[in-house]
């Protein structure tokens, strides 16, 4: 698995993508949103990039993780072709309960 979360990744994903012993991306959201000097994931030019991201893993035939900080976050990124999530630490799959929370994502 190759971690995608700086900008210079960005310009180098084709070349990545193709190393045969990849199978999977995990986009690093937050550092890739600091690297492109924004303040939010949420900002444009950071979806965009993820977007593309996904796009062009799921071309190569990679899967595609990320980090959502909500089910429903997930759940718009699974429709994009993402599906690898971690949706918050063990503590928090213990206090939510983790099989409310996969039924929520496979709603």
């Amino acid at each position: 698995m190759a971690q995608i979360e700086d900008a210079e990744a960005l310009d180098a994903l084709d070349d990545i993508l193709v190393v045969d012993r990849i199978d999977a991306v995990f986009i690093g959201r937050m550092d890739l949103t600091i690297s492109l000097g924004a303040t939010s994931p949420q900002a444009p030019e950071v979806v965009d990039a993820v977007a593309t991201i996904v796009g062009k893993a799921k071309a190569a035939g990679r899967t595609v993780g990320m980090f959502t900080p909500t089910v429903e976050e997930a759940r718009r990124w699974r429709e994009r072709g993402a599906s690898l999530f971690l949706l918050g630490s063990d503590h928090g799959f213990l206090m939510a309960g983790a099989d409310g929370l996969a039924k929520a994502l496979h709603r």
